[in-house]
């Protein structure tokens, strides 16, 4: 009698199979979620299991859950730490600060709905969604990107280099490339500007690299590239600031390979929306071959912590 009073009580008053657990503990392994509605409304993740032996309803509080399964159409509110690795199934809202840590996987569903404060990752590395949705990437979950200028979207300056093309491969199979030929002995330069992106993360420095080639004569010195900067916010005025300097001198290992020169010294203090105004020149004072260097391409390398800007008020 006893038993059938308890199963009317939870079929009406729950509607919906209740959780077998076969483990006494509050600490627990794994949990298994099998019916289609079932809502946890507690702070932090709070569930409930039948005790066979005292044939009771029971609340477990406070639980941080190291292997998840949850089928069906689900609600979880609260703020909730879910460990291990886990099988999200079905239609589910999130709501709340609910952190997802180890491998979790979000399938056979036509939606998954997380509203609130979202991350995924560990403590240091991780992707968090704000309660509008906006994610911005932390640690090692943020990536580079590069901004590239070829020779054919720079100016060439006041001391002008010579517009040339070079020959890319063997034999008769070549494909011609438009290059700046600098002469060491001259402080030759071109200019460019960069609107800085919106995915920019400005906490990071911005790396300033060249893409270059001696000419076939080369066979001894060095070579002291040298980039003129100034930053300024893109509606900043034109008649101030101060110009930094970085260079970086280099002395090839043969005339025919190809040189990334990558500057030690990085550009600092560029944030989102500012210009980037900048001078590459072929510093005469510190280069010490005879020779040409022919100059492909410039770029900006930098780190990205977001998709772009948030386009709403």
């Amino acid at each position: 009698m006893k038993d059938k009073i308890l199963k009317n009580r939870i079929k009406i008053g729950l509607s919906f199979l209740i959780l077998y657990i076969l483990i006494s503990s509050v600490s627990i392994a794994t949990v298994i979620i099998t019916d289609e509605s079932i809502t946890f409304n507690t702070d932090p993740l709070r569930i409930v299991r039948y005790n066979q032996t005292s044939q009771e309803i029971e609340i477990i509080e406070n639980l941080t859950v190291n292997h998840l399964i949850v089928n069906g159409n689900n609600q979880v509110n609260g703020n909730n730490i879910i460990n291990g690795n886990n099988n999200i199934n079905g239609n589910n809202t999130f709501n709340g600060n609910n952190t997802f840590n180890g491998n979790s996987t979000f399938c056979n569903s036509t939606y998954n709905c997380f509203a609130g404060n979202c991350s995924f990752g560990n403590d240091t590395n991780y992707a968090n969604f704000n309660e509008s949705g906006v994610l911005t990437l932390h640690g090692e979950a943020r990536v580079e990107k590069e901004v590239i200028f070829d020779m054919l979207n720079v100016k060439a300056g006041h001391s002008t280099p010579f517009e040339n093309e070079i020959s890319i491969g063997n034999g008769e199979s070549k494909i011609k490339v438009f290059v700046y030929t600098f002469d060491p002995s001259k402080d030759e330069d071109v200019w460019f500007v960069w609107h800085t992106t919106h995915d920019l993360d400005p906490s990071e420095n911005i790396e300033f690299h060249l893409l270059w080639v001696p000419n076939d004569d080369w066979v001894g010195g060095s070579y002291n590239w040298s980039l003129d900067y100034i930053i300024k916010p893109d509606n900043g005025a034109n008649n101030t600031g101060i110009v930094t300097n970085i260079w970086e001198n280099v002395i090839p290992t043969d005339s025919n390979n190809f040189i990334e020169t990558r500057f030690s010294t990085e550009i600092i203090g560029a944030t989102n929306d500012n210009i980037i105004f900048a001078r590459l020149f072929l510093d005469s004072s510190e280069s010490t071959s005879n020779e040409d260097a022919h100059v492909i391409f410039v770029e900006f390398k930098y780190w990205v912590n977001k998709l772009g800007e948030r386009g709403f008020t």
